[in-house]
Formats: structure tokens, sequence, C-alpha cells
């Protein structure tokens, strides 16, 4: 109560009111000062907010007890979480070309991303090379029963802080071709107990115009709820069957590709074979996994820069620039083969191993692409809570709404910040079309859309969507907004049960009855407080609009236009 007195009259202090309760505003509630700039701009509307989510636990791989190796050489007692492979029967129109062969049903047939969050706990000893997700494939001939090992993501720690990296190994060609894709990052500290995004994957050849595929490696992470850092580096790969060999990523084979590719985490003995990296140095078969893993996705196209690091603000976003083609559910448009195929976020019903220390962990896609998991601890809860600072993109960018009313004005350097207010020192006016329209009204309100709001926006990799389908002059005679029509065409297949409005509801008049007053008696004697409403609204793909029609474009009037001789006027009628 000490903190809420002295916060009183402020924003913070009905936050503090809140927050006291064990209530967390952001996720329940839109506390909304009135006011901001005649001038918005789509770019840098986020909303900050917490969660306690959940991430999988592989401690049980410091069990030092070697148990019974399979035929895949894996162990008994070490955990391990393995894919569904990731083929499929190809309806979708486009890139990749369709060749009319089984290989059409491979998703990593053309560009491909797979990507996950990891963390190490600084208080857990950890091996000094672990792996942190590999692509597998099988088949009849090499390397025979066991898993021939695609692609390996191996974190490396060290002594100093130099000397820890991050490294992609990657031999997607069959045979015994010594080509090698090796992608590092020095500098990299995976194991520094924060959450890391990890991504890997290629841009065809054929896609980028280039002789050779691009093969990328990216990292990122939250300092803080408004500030990310992300490390990349690609390279080109002469990935085609040029040395004898076939491409197994976009090649079905009985031999080194039966099913398609799938992704495996965990300890793993190796088998030795005569391809892929099974027969390379020792430093990429690293197999050892003691983190923690969440959101393990997998998109049958390369991610953007500007999709990954929306991915790295907001752990729960799977934000694509195109969602009508890139993200799901539709099969018949152009391109819409390049998707998410897997969402493995960890966040289920089923937290802990059975009995035979096995648990699934559930695919959101509808894919039902499932990863199945061996070797945990048995009966024990393994999907262990998390919680996650975050931001993410304004459902209500075009409310004029604002959080800060303290406003930079001149910079001497306003290229290096992000601040659309500013221009370059000195300034002394404001321009008339930025000049503030804050007023004193303070509202808390209760949306009924506001949690499908923020689902919604989780597909969008930035708000140009919005931009361009609400902006386009060639819709100001529409009677409705295509692009924003087709989404929500899109968006409501994720839909798999009616939303309970009774419950928002009851909790709405809980809380009004309980709030209301203690809420009033913190603002200041100027603020018009507008009370804690509960809001009916439409949410933000229900766009009404004003159509206008033809007939209304023209107006009717005179003109007086010189006749061809030069002297006099004729008047007439224009439209």
């Amino acid at each position: 109560m000490s903190s809420i007195m002295r916060e009183k009259g402020t924003n913070a202090s009905v936050r503090s009111l809140f927050n006291a309760a064990g209530i967390i505003p952001e996720n329940f509630f839109t506390i909304r000062e009135f006011g901001g700039p005649k001038k918005n701009f789509l770019t840098g509307r986020r909303e900050n907010k917490s969660e306690v989510a959940t991430m999988l636990d592989f401690s049980g791989s410091l069990n030092l007890t070697p148990g019974t190796l399979n035929s895949q050489g894996f162990s008994s007692v070490k955990p391990r979480i393995i894919g569904s492979f990731l083929s499929g029967t190809r309806v979708e129109p486009g890139y990749p070309t369709v060749a009319g062969t089984p290989s059409d049903g491979l998703f990593t047939s053309g560009s491909f991303t797979l990507e996950g969050i990891y963390k190490y706990s600084e208080r857990q000893v950890h091996f000094a090379s672990e792996s942190l997700m590999r692509l597998h494939v099988t088949g009849t001939t090499s390397p025979s029963s066991a898993h021939g090992v695609l692609f390996n993501v191996i974190a490396a720690s060290g002594s100093e802080e130099g000397d820890y990296s991050l490294t992609l190994y990657g031999r997607p060609l069959q045979g015994v071709s010594t080509n090698v894709i090796t992608l590092q990052l020095t500098g990299v500290n995976v194991f520094d107990g924060d959450k890391w995004n990890i991504a890997f994957g290629r841009q065809r050849s054929d896609q980028i115009d280039h002789v050779s595929s691009s093969y990328f490696l990216r990292i990122g992470k939250n300092i803080d709820t408004e500030t990310i850092v992300t490390f990349q580096t690609s390279s080109y790969f002469y990935d085609v069957d040029t040395f004898g060999t076939t491409n197994v990523l976009q090649n079905v084979s009985s031999n080194y590709n039966a099913s398609g590719s799938f992704v495996v985490i965990g300890s793993q003995s190796m088998a030795t074979g005569a391809s892929f990296l099974n027969s390379y140095i020792a430093d990429a078969k690293v197999t050892n996994f003691t983190g923690r893993v969440a959101q393990l996705r997998t998109w049958s196209k390369a991610l953007t820069d500007t999709e990954f690091s929306e991915h790295v603000r907001n752990f729960k976003s799977l934000g694509v620039v195109d969602p009508k083609i890139n993200f799901s559910f539709d099969t018949e448009t152009t391109g819409t083969f390049e998707r998410l195929r897997v969402d493995a976020s960890t966040d289920q019903f089923v937290t802990g191993a059975n009995g035979s220390g096995q648990i699934q962990i559930f695919d959101f896609s509808q894919n039902n692409l499932i990863m199945s998991g061996f070797g945990f601890e048995v009966n024990a809860k393994v999907v262990k809570p998390e919680t996650f600072y975050y931001s993410h993109l304004a459902p209500n960018f075009d409310q004029s709404v604002t959080t800060n009313k303290v406003r930079v004005r001149s910079l001497q350097r306003p290229e290096e910040y992000d601040i659309n207010t500013a221009r370059l020192a000195p300034v002394y006016d404001v321009i008339r079309s930025e000049e503030p329209e804050d007023d004193r009204r303070f509202l808390i309100e209760y949306s009924v859309v506001k949690a499908l709001n923020e689902d919604i926006i989780r597909l969008l990799a930035d708000l140009d969507f919005f931009n361009n389908g609400l902006g386009k002059p060639s819709y100001l005679y529409d009677e409705y907004y295509p692009d924003i029509e087709q989404l929500r065409k899109i968006y409501f297949n994720r839909l798999t049960d009616k939303l309970n409005y009774k419950v928002f509801f009851d909790l709405f008049k809980w809380f009004d009855t309980s709030y209301t007053d203690l809420v009033s008696s913190l603002m200041p004697k100027k603020t018009q407080f507008l009370g804690i409403n509960y809001t009916i609204e439409s949410h933000m793909l229900e766009r009404h609009r004003m159509r206008y029609l033809y007939d209304q474009q023209y107006t009717l009037g005179t003109v007086a236009v010189q006749n061809e001789t030069g002297v006099g006027f004729e008047t007439g009628i224009i439209t």
C-alpha cells in the first residue's frame, strides 16, 4: 500500500493495485489514456506484456545411467523428442514447381525454416557442446536402420566470452560428397540463462535466381520488451545434382529418404555411415541437450528478417508478411505451399510423462504433425512453467490513445532513434499537424474481443498488411476490403470452439464491483475517470466502411471554352 500511495495519481498506481491482487492488468484490460498526436504512424505501435507459458525440460539428459540403446542409438533413460515426417500430399499450386512425383510432397523440397526457443539454466551443469536441433532422414541403404543426419545446430561454450559459438553443420547430398555446409556465429553465448530464438533453413536456388541455394542461421533474444538483439549468417551452397549425388531435401529415395525428413532433439549415439554428417568430424555429431525448449515450428518457406525479428519480440508470434498465403488453411491460392507446417508450442494440457516416460507434443497448426517424446522421467512433470516478457503489435492501431505524453521534439542525431516526432535539433516550434490532442479522459476497458484481437495479430509480421489492405486506392469503391476479408476466412479456421462470453462477463461483474471505487480514489481531481467498462465491439478483421457508389463520384458544373477561331467563348456542362 505504501508503494501505491507514493504512486497515487499516476498510471503506475493503477497497475500496482492490480498487481497487488495477483492480476496482470495487460492480460485482461486495456488501460486507456486518450489523446496523442494528430499524425499517427503504424511503425512502433506495440504493447508490452508478460505471460507464464511453458518449456519442455531436458535436464534428464544428465542421467549418468547408460540405459539400453535401441537400433537408432537412443538411450532408454535419456529424453528425446522426434517429429513427424515432414511430408504429405501436395495439393497447393505455385512454387516449387509441381513435377508430378512423390518428391512434390516433401515439405523441404523448396525453401524451408526450422525454429525454436531455447534456454539453459545457469544453476545447472551442461555439456561443453550441445545439439539444439537436428534434421534426420531414414532409408534402406545408408545409414541402414539408424538415422541419417542432414543438419545439426551445435552450441559450444568456453572459458571466455569469445569462445562461445553457434554452428550449423549440413550435408544434404547423398553419397560420399565432401561438400559440407558450415555456418558459424562466434561470441554468441546461448548458455547465459536467457531465452534465445534460433532458426535455420534455406532459400532454394531457383527462388532467388541463383545457381546455388542460400542457407542461413539466425539467433536473437529480447533485451527488454522494447529492444532485441539478433545475429545471423548465410552462405551459398551448390546443392543440385552435380557430383553424382542427389539432394535428399527435395527427392524421395527409398535408399536415403524414404518418407521425408524429421526433427530430432536429444541425446543419441549417432551411427557411422558413408553419407551425410554420420561420416563427418566429431564436432558435427554432438547430440547432447540439457536445456529447455519451446515454440518448435517448421515452415515450408524461408522466413524473412522482418518475420524472424517479430518472432523474437513476441514468442507467441506466427507472423508472416503475407498471412493470406503463408500462414495456413488456404491450399488453393498460388504460392500457398510456403506456409506453416508445425507449431509445437508446448502450451498444452498434458505436461507430464506417462508411466513409460513418453509424452506427445501437440501440433497447434492443425496439420497433426505431432512430436513424440521418449526417455523422460517416469510420471514426472516435464513441461514446466516459464515467464516470458514480450511485446506484440498493437491491435488497436487506429485508435487515438497514448501511454506516453512526454514527446521528444528534437535530437542532434534523430536517425539513431526510432522516434517519429523528433527532428534535427534545434527545433523552436511544433508543426501544426503534430500538435497533440491530449485530453483528461481515463478509461479501463474490458473488451470481449481483446484476447481474440491479440491472437489475430500473431499472424502478422508487421502492420504493413493493414496499411495496404485498408489504404489501396483501388479499394475505394469496393463494398468490403478484400485482403481483410480473406484473412478473416483464414483465421477463423484456427478456432475449434465457440468463445464463452458468459465467463468474460462474470469476471467483469466481480472486478467492476470490487475495484471501481479503489481505482477512482487513485485518480487526480482533474482526470475524467470514465470507469471500468465492459465493451462489446467488432474484432480487428471486421472493418466497417462507407460505400462510395459510382454515380456519386461525379459533380456537375459549367465551363467556358474558347472556340476554335479564338474569338468568343462557348459554354458547356462537364462531369
